[in-house]
């Protein structure tokens, strides 16, 4: 005896089972556009798409841009310092409030002197090389470490993203990110942060707000040269209208000789190029000098070579202090500093000192 099933049955079962369906295929395609767990790309564009990295934070801004020349990538740094807020003096409850704040205290015949104006911000520039090169990798394409996706007004008081501790703006194949940093995560190496874009919330690498927040002094390029030491095969130094060309010592990389007897050793030559090496700059002043250096501001010139071309240069310039009473500065620029940078000034008095016995053995 067959069983008829009512046709009703049949259409029910049939959106039944096309709205399980539909909600599968949803909730598919809501997860695929969710934020996931674990490390992704906020942005995945390359390093060399970036056109400026800047930060803020509390007052301070600054700029990182990319370069190229002949020597190959640097970048051109900028760190507008905010000056030191001033604390208010507590005011007194009995004072007028309409009177004339520098005007003479009651009992006193001198006025008030008016207060300074406030300080203008401090900016400094500087030329950075692979520290550089390994902030701008951190930010193309920048990872999170973890994606936490929207928060609750809960969350971002315990993650610290109620408050801006800094901004980051990124320009990179033409398009402008933003990155708002929060707190840092338990142990304090990490950040918690947000797309400004998006909303969503991430853990990402402490190193990238650290660097930028101390750019003056963990990005600066120190070295004077991208070759090492003992890739020269050859150099000309020059000073007071005086020329004397040096060779490296066949089979010894720490000497130097004359071209006459390249299997010599010249003493004083080697010490003080060793000590020219070892020089290294403390901080930048900029494509050209105020005032321009003077041709007797040079304190000497050295070409380096290797076998079939050069390899760079270093001129050191010898200038006056700001003061009249103060000691001498020293500047030097090099094929990899750009601009001129200043040096220690105790390590190139002792080049100066030698150099005569250099060019005039």
């Amino acid at each position: 005896m067959s069983t008829m099933v009512p046709r009703g049955l049949y259409v029910h079962g049939g959106v039944l089972v096309l709205s399980a369906l539909l909600a599968v295929r949803t909730f598919t395609h809501e997860a695929d556009k969710a934020p996931k767990h674990g490390e992704t790309d906020l942005w995945a564009q390359s390093p060399s798409q970036v056109q400026l990295i800047r930060f803020e934070s509390k007052g301070n801004s600054i700029t990182i841009e990319p370069r190229n020349d002949s020597v190959g990538s640097y970048f051109i740094g900028s760190v507008k310092k905010a000056p030191g807020a001033k604390k208010d003096e507590p005011k007194d409850p009995h004072a007028d409030p309409h009177a004339d704040p520098h005007a003479a205290p009651s009992g006193s015949a001198e006025p008030k002197p008016p207060e300074a104006e406030a300080a203008e911000p401090k900016t400094s520039r500087f030329i950075a090389t692979k520290e550089g090169q390994e902030l701008v990798e951190a930010v193309a394409p920048l990872k999170a470490l973890r994606v936490l996706g929207k928060v609750t007004a809960e969350q971002k008081k315990e993650f610290g993203l109620d408050t801006e501790e800094g901004k980051l703006f990124v320009r990179v194949g033409g398009e402008e990110k933003t990155l708002v940093f929060g707190g840092t995560t338990p142990g304090g190496s990490d950040y918690y942060a947000t797309d400004a874009k998006t909303g969503n919330a991430y853990v990402v690498s402490g190193s990238i707000f650290r660097d930028l927040t101390s750019a003056d002094q963990r990005l600066v390029e120190h070295k004077l040269h991208a070759f090492e030491e003992t890739v020269p095969k050859r150099v000309v130094v020059t000073a007071g209208g005086q020329t004397r060309e040096l060779i490296r010592t066949v089979d010894k990389k720490d000497s130097w000789t004359k071209p006459s007897e390249p299997a010599g050793k010249d003493e004083t030559a080697t010490n003080w190029l060793s000590k020219l090496d070892r020089l290294r700059s403390t901080s930048y002043e900029g494509e050209k000098l105020t005032p321009p250096a003077a041709p007797a501001d040079q304190v000497v010139k050295v070409e380096y070579f290797d076998d079939r071309r050069s390899l760079g240069y270093i001129e050191l310039i010898k200038r006056k202090g700001a003061a009249e009473a103060d000691k001498p500065e020293y500047v030097a620029k090099t094929e990899y500093t750009r601009w001129y940078a200043t040096v220690l000034r105790s390590s190139a008095e002792q080049i100066e000192q030698d150099l005569k016995s250099v060019v005039t053995p």
